[in-house]
């Protein structure tokens, strides 16, 4: 169980993260799924290693939550240890595009595998998703770029797989080494 002043790291949640693989992590907005994604990133970061934050959050209001969760990021930024990709609302709307999805799939490959990153996180994947609902490949290739780089990641998914099932997200859940949804309970997130 986590509280909301202390969102503890995903290997601490679930003893460890399968190396090299896919995890998602789907919740509700305020459940912690950025938090736990960032802990994950510091968690690396302090062991050394290298990653990718892909989010669609504002710089000010990342730098703001990773300081009250006691994380600093400017030195591993500096020291090219850490890479943010921000798909910010003009980004959004250009990959509602035909096309676009897909660039932005390869773009993203593009960025990341000169650094070849140990960790990787996509907070969140739904502007990777079309917006007519339709299939479109975009994920499997998302899930195949996840693999060649290797890295330990985590994708995070607004909502619960359970409800409504999003076919779209078919390859990435049948990659994935596992699924975890964060809830809103009566003592703290669990």
């Amino acid at each position: 169980m986590l509280d909301e002043q202390s969102i503890a790291s995903l290997d601490a949640l679930v003893g460890a993260l399968a190396a090299g693989r896919v995890h998602i992590l789907s919740g509700a907005p305020g459940t912690g799924k950025t938090a736990v994604s960032l802990r994950f990133i510091d968690d690396g970061l302090r062991r050394g290693e290298r990653a990718v934050l892909v989010t669609s959050q504002r710089p000010t209001d990342l730098r703001a939550l990773a300081g009250h969760l006691g994380i600093e990021f400017e030195m591993a930024m500096a020291e090219d240890r850490l890479v943010i990709l921000r798909h910010g609302r003009d980004r959004t709307a250009r990959l509602s595009r035909p096309g676009a999805l897909h660039s932005a799939v390869d773009e993203l490959r593009s960025l990341a595998m000169p650094m070849a990153p140990d960790r990787l996180v996509i907070d969140s994947v739904a502007p990777f998703l079309p917006d007519d609902g339709v299939p479109s490949g975009v994920i499997g290739r998302l899930v195949e770029v996840l693999e060649m780089l290797d890295a330990t990641s985590i994708v995070t998914i607004p909502g619960r797989l359970g409800d409504s099932y999003d076919r779209r997200l078919e390859p990435l859940v049948q990659d994935a080494a596992a699924v975890l949804h964060l809830a809103r309970r009566a003592e703290g997130i669990g």
